[in-house]
């Protein structure tokens, strides 16, 4: 039975039939499978640009998405939860910029429900990509 099932794996070899009668077919063939070399050095040099950004981002922006402005009485972020302070961003009067939960001692979740952040190169390299 599992021989049958090989043989079955040779219908996929069909449309090579189709590229050999075809002139035109065969040559836009040849002519992508000729571009791959040029297509490999422009995918480095854009994986090159990404790395590079990624790098910047991280120096730049490290575990700054973790900060919120919170209650210091209450310990309850202000209402606009997704708000980031810090820098030039000032908290309104009566909240404190904080990095983590006072109550439970987290860090705050990243925006986006975690995803836009630049605390490792992973992250990093998912936000230089969007």
């Amino acid at each position: 039975m599992k021989a049958i099932l090989w043989l079955r794996t040779l219908r996929l070899i069909k449309p090579l039939r189709t590229v050999s009668k075809n002139q035109n077919m065969r040559m836009l063939i040849t002519a992508l499978i000729g571009s791959i070399p040029m297509l490999i050095s422009v995918t480095m040099l854009w994986c090159m640009v990404f790395v590079l950004f990624g790098i910047v981002a991280m120096q730049l922006w490290l575990g700054e998405f973790h900060y919120r402005c919170v209650d210091p009485l209450t310990g309850e972020p202000e209402a606009e939860s997704e708000r980031l302070c810090g820098g030039d961003r000032a908290c309104p009067s009566g909240f404190d910029c904080l990095k983590e939960d006072p109550v439970t001692g987290h860090l705050f979740e990243n925006p986006n429900h975690g995803v836009t952040n630049f605390d490792n190169f992973g992250w990093t390299f998912v936000a230089v990509f969007q």
